[in-house]
């Protein structure tokens, strides 16, 4: 084989590995996130979903990690669906909740997140701020599952059923901290995420927007790959 044909072999054997990569990354998980903004308070990014090396429990090499105790102001983390608790929740998650991934997909299937807010350096309770929650849309939500409701107990303005979350990508409660709380008496409120089904798994939380570049430069190459 001569120099031009071992180089064309070994051009194609990398683009089959590169598309072979590709594809198997798009498996990895499917993932969703939560954005919590408080107008006084401070502001928060969850993530949660389904990845195929996760556990119930806490995954470190997913970047799970337990949650510490409260500290003062505002904090937001996962906590256990189940009780008892699994001992390496800990005091929750702070900011990824991962759940295994079933082999064969599509898959009927219910997964409960429960989402844990408090601000114990305000009196949250009788602040009238408002917490605005944010999911990605309708889209990306009805590609990768069967449907996400959001539930937030004792909020008059959230129905008890909870709100489909392809209806909307975001939420805004008004003073919904419960004064009385829900861990040691600092104001606090929860919310759970309902998940049915698991369509298909991707590697991406959600799109970014494309960036249009403002100008067109070329610059002298540095270093010279070709040297």
């Amino acid at each position: 084989m001569n120099n031009k044909s071992l180089r064309r072999a070994l051009m194609v054997g990398g683009l089959m590995l590169i598309c072979i990569f590709a594809a198997s990354a798009q498996q990895l998980s499917s993932l969703f996130y939560l954005k919590i903004n408080t107008d006084v308070s401070g502001h928060d990014s969850l993530i949660f979903g389904n990845h195929v090396n996760a556990t119930f429990g806490l995954d470190t090499a997913l970047a799970e990690y337990s949650s510490p105790p409260d500290p003062p102001g505002y904090f937001s983390k996962f906590i256990c669906p189940r009780s008892p608790a699994p001992t390496d929740w800990g005091l929750g998650l702070i900011h990824k909740d991962l759940r295994d991934c079933p082999g064969t997909l599509p898959v009927v299937r219910k997964d409960s997140f429960y989402v844990y807010i408090t601000d114990n350096d305000q009196d949250a309770a009788t602040i009238a701020s408002n917490v605005t929650l944010t999911w990605p849309d309708a889209v990306t939500i009805n590609a990768a599952c069967d449907s996400l409701k959001i539930v937030v107990p004792g909020d008059p303005d959230v129905p008890s059923a909870g709100i489909n979350m392809a209806s909307q990508s975001n939420l805004v409660i008004a003073t919904p901290f419960d004064p009385n709380g829900w861990n040691s008496g600092a104001p606090t409120f929860k919310v759970r995420i309902f998940r049915y089904g698991i369509k298909a798994l991707n590697s991406s939380v959600h799109k970014e927007s494309p960036l249009t570049p403002s100008s067109f430069a070329l610059h002298q190459n540095f270093p010279n790959p070709f040297n």
